[in-house]
């Protein structure tokens, strides 16, 4: 959908068999409670790969006893009532990428191709009791849509989201108190729903997210520690320093326990130019803010 955040490298075809395979082994000597996520591109365009990671995914799990979330990220273009049923019946929990009512949509995805399919698609997977969420991300010039956008979602059905800030842009203050101004407005919007809606934000921890371990396997079989990927072509600097490398060659998966502070020592490490280093702090910097204004939204 070439969203307009996202700077993604393209590449061509599925990730090999042998690769997820051997992720999925990794990943399930490790302790459990464990999660794992498909996301692309669009993973639903290879839907058979799909059902096919699911369904080992499960069996492996309880066969070694371990509990193990799926977890599938998809622009909703690809997802048909049918295929939510589907996933449903997987236990594959389905976070829809949409960034809010049409108007926002369409400004931040420049690919983005029908509003009704979408819609219907939305309907789908609400009816389809899939356990299922929204991602909703806000850039600075979107900020001052969010509620706008929430009360659509609402409207729509939708009683979970979150909201994420686009990386690799500098926000400014202005920006920033606007986002924090419509977050909390989000959130009444949400108390006031029947029934009420869930912001995930409220609880999930992940802030400052470029500073979050996550561990990304890409279609080539190379392992990343760090929140990067979407940033490889703005930071490919940074995309190297959370390179671990092939996951053929692992027998654990490294770095599970590192720290907030063992990440900023490799962001610290990576080459980027004075330009990028200036983004990057600016939004480990947005990071920090938006943790204390989860908490002190929490505990007023």
């Amino acid at each position: 959908m070439r969203c307009a955040y996202c700077r993604m490298r393209r590449r061509a075809g599925p990730m090999p068999e042998r690769v997820w395979r051997r992720a999925l082994d990794l990943l399930l000597r490790e302790e459990s409670p464990l999660e794992l996520q498909l996301m692309g591109g669009e993973p639903l365009a290879e839907y058979g790969a799909v059902r096919e990671i699911a369904a080992a995914a499960a069996r492996e799990a309880a066969r070694r006893g371990k509990s193990l979330r799926l977890v599938l990220t998809t622009n909703g273009l690809l997802l048909s009532p049918e295929r939510s049923r589907e996933l449903a019946g997987l236990g594959v929990r389905v976070m829809l990428s949409l960034d809010g009512d049409r108007d926002v949509q369409e400004a931040n995805r420049s690919g983005s191709r029908s509003w009704g399919l979408l819609r219907r698609n939305l309907a789908g997977l609400l009816r389809s009791g899939a356990d299922c969420f929204v991602n909703l991300v806000a850039t600075p010039v979107t900020a001052g849509r969010l509620r706008e956008s929430a009360a659509f979602l609402l409207g729509e059905g939708v009683r979970r989201f979150q909201v994420a800030y686009a990386l690799g842009l500098s926000w400014g203050e202005d920006s920033l108190r606007i986002l924090e101004e419509q977050l909390r407005a989000a959130c009444r919007l949400a108390r006031a729903a029947r029934p009420a809606a869930e912001v995930f934000n409220r609880r999930n921890g992940a802030e400052p997210v470029l500073l979050s371990p996550q561990h990304l396997v890409d279609t080539d079989g190379q392992l990343y520690v760090g929140t990067s990927v979407v940033l490889e072509r703005l930071w490919p600097g940074l995309q190297e320093a959370f390179r671990v490398g092939p996951v053929a060659a692992l027998i654990r998966l490294p770095g599970r326990r590192r720290s907030p502070a063992d990440q900023l020592r490799l962001l610290r490490g990576a080459r980027l130019a004075a330009p990028a280093r200036r983004v990057l702090l600016n939004n480990l910097a947005v990071g920090a803010r938006m943790r204390r204004f989860w908490r002190d939204l929490e505990a007023s």
